[in-house]
């Protein structure tokens, strides 16, 4: 007895368990051990070799179809249903590392981000006089907040030239910092 096509969808979805968990095995591999994956995978695939999942297919199918099946048994059709849902876990397998592949990149490039951001910071820190979007950034007071401070003469600043950046001495913000600050 040949499976439907939603039978054979409601069988993959028993065969998503145990995708999940060689999925969570690969997800700590290299890059590139699951490009080479991805890569082997996909030629069986293009060659309508789907026997990496076929004893996965098989023992789906033994464990979740139904009586009916079970009783109008013929080997034939059996590899045929093997075979449509080894091909339907494998797209999924696929699929399920491209997308592995494409969560790493974006770790490695919140990571550089952060990374940047913190070298960025640290330069800052060293340097003695500050732009408002520096201070701003180290001491997390507001742009607007930093004008209206500016502007009471609470924070002292000075320009080099007229229409040139506002600068701020480090040591008075740390200091206004100490005295407003709890």
């Amino acid at each position: 007895m040949l499976l439907k096509k939603k039978e054979l969808t409601k069988l993959k979805k028993y065969a998503e368990k145990e995708l999940n968990n060689k999925i969570e095995k690969v997800k700590f591999f290299s890059l590139d051990t699951i490009t080479n994956e991805i890569d082997k995978i996909q030629e069986s695939y293009e060659n309508e070799d789907y026997t990496f999942f076929a004893d996965l297919a098989d023992s789906v199918i033994f464990e979740n179809i139904s009586e009916e099946y079970r009783d109008d048994f013929s080997s034939e059709d059996h590899n045929e249903n093997i075979l449509e849902l080894a091909k339907f876990i494998t797209q999924d397998y696929i699929i399920k590392l491209k997308i592995l592949i494409k969560n790493n990149y974006v770790v490695l490039d919140s990571e550089k981000n952060t990374f940047e951001q913190i070298e960025r910071i640290n330069l800052i820190k060293e340097k003695k006089y500050l732009t408002s979007e520096e201070v701003s950034l180290i001491y997390q007071i507001k742009k607007d907040k930093l004008l209206d401070l500016r502007t009471k003469k609470m924070l002292k600043y000075f320009q080099i030239e007229d229409n040139a950046k506002v600068l701020f001495n480090k040591k008075d913000i740390e200091e206004f910092m100490r005295k407003y600050t709890f």
